[in-house]
């Protein structure tokens, strides 16, 4: 909190408006670099720029009370991020061929229960 360059990097995600930088070819030579994914932010500090908090999704976790099978999932998935999240790209473009042909009957689905 209280980091106005982080804030604004934030923001700058948001908004999808990506960086320049120099290049080597010329000292008068820029280059742009799009932002082409989204951004999860997690912890245990809520931000505190306002113009940041209207641009996020927010969720509260409270829970602190688990079942032994939650437990066991989140031991598995610790064991999983052992590797690092983005190890988890090469096990998501398996499943290309799978998001293709299930994405739309699965998103109304869980939008319909979500709603709910």
């Amino acid at each position: 909190n209280g980091d106005k360059q982080l804030d604004g990097i934030l923001k700058g995600i948001w908004d999808r408006n990506g960086y320049k930088r120099g290049t080597l070819d010329s000292h008068v030579s820029t280059e742009t670099v799009p932002i082409l994914s989204s951004l999860i932010l997690t912890g245990n500090h809520s931000p505190d720029d306002e113009a940041l908090i209207t641009r996020l999704l927010w969720l509260d976790m409270s829970k602190n009370t688990f079942t032994d099978d939650e437990v066991k999932k989140y031991d598995e998935l610790a064991d999983m991020t052992e590797k690092g999240i983005s190890s988890f790209t090469d096990d998501l473009l398996k499943e290309r061929k799978r998001f293709f042909t299930d994405f739309k009957t699965k998103f109304r689905l869980y939008k319909t229960s979500i709603s709910a």
